[in-house]
């Protein structure tokens, strides 16, 4: 009878021990936050197409002569008109810092009509394109840039001695270099603003007119501003 009781009352007491611990095993788990995943920045680099279009305001230092003669009133004058076209290129981004390749083609509306001492000439730039490196620091989705490189363009001077008008034709190349800024606005979708200077030395344009030579030479320079969008692959 002893033993009984004292194995009765051990139970009970390992029971009383044991129970707020079982109790404690079947209580839910607290749930475990996890830090979200780091947010990627945006890459600037791989190729890209894009369209664009603005104005140029140019400006045409020259001489025209007729058979040696200097002839008045054609000395300075301003090209300006509105351009539109296409860019191509590709984008290589470390850190911050992005280093890119551009290529662009443009039409021109840019012309000036002058007449003096009852001759007319017609000057216009049909025509430019540039091919430049790009440089510059990007801030996610932003990136201000600078840019250097060669520029090319075709001049078209008709000369008109009424009634009959004559034309030629003269391709240069010369150097451009400005500033811009584009903002991805979605993962393959871009804006941008750029304003370049374009030094396209002299164009030398030459005519018969009635067995009489005529010579333009023009120095042309050009400011360009322009807005565009780019399509990143």
């Amino acid at each position: 009878m002893r033993r009984l009781v004292t194995s009765t009352l051990a139970a009970f007491g390992l029971l009383t021990v044991a129970g707020p611990f079982a109790s404690a095993a079947d209580l839910p788990r607290a749930p475990v936050y996890k830090a979200p995943p780091p947010v990627a920045l945006f890459s600037w680099t791989g190729f890209y197409i894009g369209a664009n279009v603005g104005y140029s305001w140019g400006r045409a230092t020259q001489t025209a002569t007729v058979a040696g003669v200097a002839i008045p009133g054609f000395d300075r004058f301003d090209v300006n008109g509105v351009i539109g076209g296409g860019q191509l290129g590709y984008n290589w981004q470390t850190g911050n810092w992005v280093w890119g390749l551009e290529t662009d083609i443009q039409g021109s509306g840019e012309k000036n009509t002058t007449t003096a001492v009852g001759v007319t000439e017609t000057t216009r730039l049909t025509w430019f394109g540039t091919t430049r490196l790009r440089a510059g620091f990007a801030a996610d989705r932003w990136f201000l840039y600078g840019t250097a490189g060669a520029a090319y363009g075709e001049m078209t001077v008709d000369f008109t001695v009424p009634p009959v008008t004559f034309t030629s034709s003269n391709t240069k190349v010369g150097w451009t270099a400005g500033v811009g800024l584009e903002h991805a606005i979605w993962d393959r979708w871009s804006w941008k603003v750029e304003y370049l200077h374009l030094d396209l030395g002299t164009f030398n344009n030459a005519f018969t007119v009635v067995g009489v030579p005529v010579v333009v030479n023009s120095r042309f320079r050009d400011e360009v501003l322009r807005l565009g969008a780019n399509y990143r692959f």
